[in-house]
């Protein structure tokens, strides 16, 4: 057990997430496109998987409902291939319609190269907090207030499965905030009615 979270941590300190000056500056076609994003995806890859990330038709559909700019003479500008990026990166999380309303919003707000290296460097920091997580440890807590680090498989089981209600709930809470943002509703609003209950 110890062996394969240490391989977690190791993975995990390894990602390194590319910033918009990193990212092709020459148009690609779509084979192109399709192989850079897989590569930067590797991370969300599990190792004995043969699924991927981003497919043909994963592209062509984003195109298609206009969560993507169309290619022009069939290659991919570096907006796109970011725009793309973003939308692969996120689209676990996040409905796509509201990841690219998201999206779109934050184009409003700032540039696209701005919003990509902020979101990135959001990410960035995600990885390195979970790290310094996985490293305190496992802690068990008994009745009277004590606590100790454990490495055993419930103290792990019960680490995974608080990690997973703390993602249902950040998925939540962003997901209301921006549907709430987009349906034109003032930011102090949002943040103190997400659901739009109270008039």
């Amino acid at each position: 057990m110890r062996e394969r979270i240490q391989r977690l941590q190791d993975k995990l300190k390894s990602v390194r997430t590319v910033e918009w000056d990193q990212l092709p500056d020459m148009d690609l076609y779509m084979d192109q496109v399709v192989t850079y994003i897989e590569g930067l995806m590797g991370v969300y890859s599990s190792d004995d998987s043969e699924a991927r990330n981003v497919t043909h038709n994963m592209v062509n559909n984003y195109v298609k409902e206009g969560y993507i700019r169309r290619p022009v003479n069939k290659k991919y500008a570096r907006d796109q291939v970011a725009d793309l990026y973003l939308m692969l990166l996120l689209k676990q999380v996040l409905p796509i319609p509201v990841l690219a309303e998201g999206l779109k919003m934050m184009k409003t707000e700032e540039s696209l190269k701005e919003g990509f290296n902020r979101i990135l460097v959001l990410q960035d920091d995600s990885f390195k907090r979970m790290v310094e997580r996985l490293e305190k440890g496992f802690t068990v807590h008994d009745g009277d207030g004590n606590s100790e680090a454990k490495l055993e498989p419930s103290s792990v089981v019960n680490f995974a499965l608080q990690l997973a209600t703390e993602a249902n709930v950040l998925r939540y809470t962003s997901e209301r905030l921006l549907v709430a943002l987009a349906s034109g509703r003032d930011a102090d609003s949002v943040i103190s009615d997400p659901q739009g209950t109270r008039d």
